[in-house]
This record gives structure tokens, C-alpha cells and sequence, in this order.
């Protein structure tokens, strides 16, 4: 009767946990966008309503996703409205009325996000805002605006960064020839997406007033790409990466200072020195949200600098202290913070294999050197296979990996628990897979309120997601397990009782 009893109670509590604990789901998307061509970039505006794509084809699109669309209805027309530039698009950044697109023709572009027109073919466009030239030659590598929607930077491939004041644009020149690479550079511009010629209406090119520039040295090899770039949330600074292996810190605040070929130059607020390579397309920097910490990730590191502990080296220039470091045995590939920076996640390949770790970032505590030391708390390795992108949801309880298996995966973070020797991090649990067949994951993005995932595959599409249960159930999921196990536990125990 004893070994009957036991044997009761502990089945019935394994079947609560069962019923408590999410079991692994393979899901299907929403919706496929066919973009029909290499994507290289995906987004969502603020409002969680449009997603956009740009690619190999000189296109961007923009997709319909707002909680109106009845995305299982036959030949959906989901695609919104369309923009183009004349060479490749590797970039695509939302504010709250604009949108920026940097390309491989020299041309940052910027649009109006509320500006839908239509053609006289009925094939809906946005209306452009305005061009940066980056220069001849030189491929605008990456675009940012600032919170105030005031200021745009653009990057290049040659080492140049341009600050523009968006409250000033003007017509400044006339449309360009073809020769310059710039034969669609129009106010207004429309676009059939199944015409690869362009249908222009003529007009002088609106350009926002240049502010001052921003280097970075060339490298050994060659000209170095403005890798990333980003406006802190708190100052008028903005951050720019090198593949020069350097980062810098610019001050928009101060007036700008004319350099000895007689250009204008944003101030030097900080110089960071990094060790290891940095590429474009590979490695990132961020602001934390109070502005405070600079993170930037190189070679194998991941670095954060106290921006508000800035003292003058030897040769006096400005340099920002160390305040934390992540050090990996192999190339870091993709970091990503969660939004309030208590996690950080990181995509490293190894060969033919490759591993994403989880970092706890808060209550760091300093070490001797007065460096903190975040602690790993979770680690995921795959066989012969390559991660491409990671991606938190905004509460940092879900992680999203692009692979090149032909899948996104989607790991509950919510039971991961630090522990003295990082070597024994717990393995993030997967709880679902987004499949793609035949055809590696590239970018992965949450939508703004958690509930939707979108993917960029090489095939060309985008696929949309709906991962609503996963943020609902690990929002809950403390008061659901830990509740339900006490439940379970009192009834066993009662029943335990009744044979005593």
C-alpha cells in the first residue's frame, strides 16, 4: 500500500508539471512576404503595424502586419508600398515619421513614412523626404536618426560619418546624372515593383544641411567601413565603430571644429582602442538606456565603457573607463541587449559549428581590478550549423536565433540561473521552431509589443510569426510553475495523509 501510494503521488505531480511546463511547438507562419530577392535588412515601425524589407534587388517594401489583416484571407495584397534606390540596400531604420535607408549607390535616403502615393499604374510608393550623398564612391553603409528626429548620420565604406540637420533641408543641388550612380534621385518618386524602371517625376534634390564630419582612420588593408554608428538616448553624442578598430564618441552639443583641410569636424568626446577585428555586417555597438555605458563588441570581446568616467590618456586624448568586460574563445558574430540591459546575448561560429551565451548584466559587482566580470548564465551549442542573428523580446525572457539549418529557434530565458563556474551554464530550453524550408535564416525581429516574430530568409521572403503565447506564458510563468507545484504538492500530501 505504501509503494502504491508513493507511486500515485509522484505520477500526479509529474503530470501537473507537465500541464505547467511549456512542451516544445513547431509553428507556421502567418503570412510569407515574397520579396523576391537577397534580404538584407528587416524592421518594424514603432507602431507594430508595417514591416519593411530591403535587398539585393535596389528595393525596399513595405508589408502590411496591423491587427486589422485577416492574414489567412486567399492573395492578401499585404505589400504597402514600395521604395528604390539604384544599387544594393543593406540597411532600413524606422523613427516615429521618417524612414532611412542606406545603400551601395553613395545615397542615404530619407522618407516620409506617412507619404503613400500612387502612380498612375496604381502601384503605391512612398514619398521621399530627402537625399544624402555620402560621396562619390563611397557606399552609405549605415543610416541612424536621433530620438528628437532632428539629426540623421550616415556612414560610409571610406571611414567617413556625416551628421545632417533634418530641421534644415533644402534644394541644394540639381538631380545628379546617371553617371554618378543616381539616375532615380527625385523628390517624389514612385515605382513599379514589377518594372525595374523607374518612373520619375523631375525635380531638384532635397538635401538636409551637412553639420560637420566624423573620421575614422584608414586600415592597414585598405579603406575602413563605418561599421555601426548610434545617438545616445541621454546627450547630444553620438557613437561611431571603425573597421579602423577603434569606436569614438562625437559631441553634436559643441560647435564644430575646422580641421586642417578646412572641413568641418564634430569634437572628439571619447576614443576607445579596441583589440581584435571589426567588420561591418558583424560586429555592433550600443548605448544603454540611461546613456552611461557605451558596449561595443570586437574580435572576441565584448567591451562596456563608463561614459561618465572620461579622463585624458598621455597623449590627452579623451578616453571613457572600463567598466565591464565578456571575453569568448572565438569571433564574436552578433550581440544583442536586452531593452533594459539585464541580459546580453551573444552568436559566436566556430568552423562548421556554432554557440549563443546568455550574460547576466545585473548587480555586477567590480573585481580587483575594478572591472566587472557578468557572469554566463546560459549556453547553447549546435552542430554543424551557423547563427546569423539574435533577437530578445523586450522583457529579455525570450531569445530568438537565426540559423542556417533552415530554422528560427525561440528559447524560454526565464529558468536560467547563475551559477559560480560559467562553464556549467544551464542550457536555454527550446520551446519552439520556426521552420524554413530549404533555406538559412538571416534576420530575425519582435514586433514592439512582443507578440509576433518576422524572419529574412535567402530565399528571398519574409515570413511573419505569431509567438503570443510564448510572452503571455513566460510573463506568468513564475506565479504559474511555483504556484502550481505548491498545489500539486498540498493535494499529494493530503492524499499521502489518508493512508496514515
Amino acid at each position: 500500500m505504501l509503494r502504491l501510494t508513493y507511486w500515485m503521488v509522484v505520477s500526479f505531480i509529474s503530470l501537473g508539471l507537465t500541464l505547467c511546463v511549456q512542451a516544445q511547438d513547431t509553428l507556421s507562419p502567418l503570412i510569407t512576404f515574397n520579396h523576391g530577392a537577397q534580404i538584407n535588412d528587416i524592421a518594424y515601425n514603432e507602431q507594430g503595424n508595417c514591416v519593411a524589407t530591403v535587398a539585393d534587388d535596389f528595393r525596399g517594401k513595405f508589408w502590411n502586419v496591423g491587427q486589422s489583416v485577416n492574414f489567412s484571407a486567399p492573395n492578401a495584397r499585404n505589400n504597402i508600398a514600395t521604395i528604390r534606390h539604384s544599387a544594393r540596400i543593406g540597411q532600413i531604420v524606422f523613427s516615429n515619421q521618417y524612414v532611412a535607408t542606406a545603400s551601395d549607390d553613395d545615397l542615404a535616403k530619407l522618407w516620409e513614412q506617412t507619404g503613400i502615393i500612387v502612380n498612375a499604374l496604381g502601384i503605391p510608393a512612398v514619398a521621399l523626404k530627402a537625399i544624402a550623398n555620402s560621396g562619390n564612391g563611397e557606399d552609405a553603409t549605415r543610416v541612424a536618426i536621433d530620438e528628437t528626429e532632428k539629426y540623421m548620420a550616415v556612414g560610409t565604406a571610406k571611414g567617413e560619418a556625416q551628421l545632417l540637420d533634418l530641421s534644415n533641408i533644402k534644394v541644394r543641388s540639381k538631380a545628379p546624372n546617371a553617371n554618378n550612380g543616381q539616375n532615380e534621385a527625385d523628390y517624389v518618386y514612385v515605382v513599379d515593383p514589377d518594372d525595374p524602371e523607374p518612373s520619375n517625376i523631375e525635380t531638384d534634390i532635397e538635401e538636409p544641411a551637412l553639420i560637420a564630419r566624423m573620421w575614422h582612420e584608414g586600415s592597414r588593408t585598405g579603406p575602413s567601413a563605418i561599421a555601426d554608428m548610434a545617438f545616445s538616448p541621454k546627450d547630444k553624442w553620438i557613437a561611431t565603430l571603425g573597421e579602423d578598430m577603434t569606436a569614438k564618441v562625437w559631441n553634436y552639443e559643441k560647435e564644430p571644429i575646422r580641421s586642417d583641410n578646412g572641413r568641418l569636424v564634430l569634437p572628439l568626446e571619447v576614443f576607445i582602442d579596441l583589440d581584435g577585428s571589426v567588420a561591418l555586417n558583424r560586429n555592433q555597438l550600443f548605448f544603454s538606456p540611461d546613456g552611461n555605458l557605451l558596449g561595443v563588441s570586437h574580435g572576441t570581446k565584448v567591451s562596456i565603457y563608463n561614459l561618465r568616467k572620461i579622463s585624458p590618456n598621455s597623449k590627452g586624448t579623451p578616453v571613457a573607463a572600463l567598466y565591464a568586460e565578456v571575453e569568448s574563445e572565438h569571433a564574436i558574430n552578433v550581440i544583442e541587449f536586452d531593452e533594459a540591459w539585464t541580459k546580453l546575448g551573444i552568436g559566436i561560429n566556430t568552423g562548421s559549428d556554432c554557440r549563443f551565451t546568455v550574460w547576466n548584466f545585473k548587480e555586477l559587482m567590480p573585481d580587483a581590478q575594478g572591472t566587472v566580470r557578468p557572469q554566463m548564465i546560459g549556453q547553447k551549442d549546435f552542430d554543424e550549423d551557423q547563427i546569423y542573428d539574435i533577437t530578445f523580446d523586450r522583457k529579455g525572457e525570450i531569445m530568438v536565433t537565426a540559423m542556417q539549418s533552415q530554422s528560427a529557434n525561440l528559447f524560454n530565458l526565464t529558468n536560467l540561473e547563475e551559477v559560480p563556474n560559467s562553464v556549467n551554464a544551464s542550457e536555454p530550453e527550446l520551446v519552439a521552431t520556426l521552420p524554413h524550408a530549404n533555406t538559412s535564416v538571416t534576420k530575425i525581429k519582435f514586433s514592439p509589443d512582443n507578440q509576433k516574430v518576422a524572419t529574412a530568409a535567402n530565399d528571398g521572403n519574409a515570413r511573419l510569426w505569431d509567438v503570443s503565447k510564448y510572452a503571455e506564458f513566460y510573463s506568468s510563468s513564475t506565479v504559474t510553475i511555483s504556484g502550481g507545484v505548491k498545489l500539486i504538492t498540498a493535494i499529494a500530501i493530503f492524499m499521502t495523509s489518508l493512508f496514515y
